[in-house]
């Protein structure tokens, strides 16, 4: 005799990796850190402090709106942005239903200015 419990299925380690990742994009689906040395050199950037795009999500807001790889985010909403810390208190400040603006240094385009709804 073989006795079944049925119930729910464990989440794969993936799709529990995929769950934590799209957690810590947040609404906008990309992840940033704090601008080092050796990501300054990777990404041909010559600033010393702020925060750059290390992951866009596929198919995510900030995808669709142009947020690349290797920005170098320098404003949210007119406000300076020296660290992630500085970031993530300007995002949960900000009226995430009128959007927020995003003012970016990008390699090889200069400044531009990206909204995110």
């Amino acid at each position: 005799t073989l006795t079944v419990k049925i119930g729910k299925r464990p989440l794969t380690l993936a799709a529990a990796s995929e769950s934590r990742r799209k957690q810590e994009e947040g609404d906008y689906g990309f992840q940033v850190t704090n601008l080092t040395p050796e990501l300054a050199r990777r990404f041909n950037i010559n600033e010393t402090v702020g925060i750059i795009v290390v992951e866009v999500a596929p198919n995510g807001k900030a995808e669709s709106a142009g947020v690349r790889q290797g920005d170098l985010i320098i404003e949210v909403n007119r406000q300076n942005v020296t660290s992630v810390k500085d970031f993530k208190e300007l995002i949960d400040r900000s009226n995430r239903g009128n959007g927020i603006n995003l003012l970016v240094k990008r390699m090889n385009a200069g400044l531009i200015v990206i909204r995110l709804a």
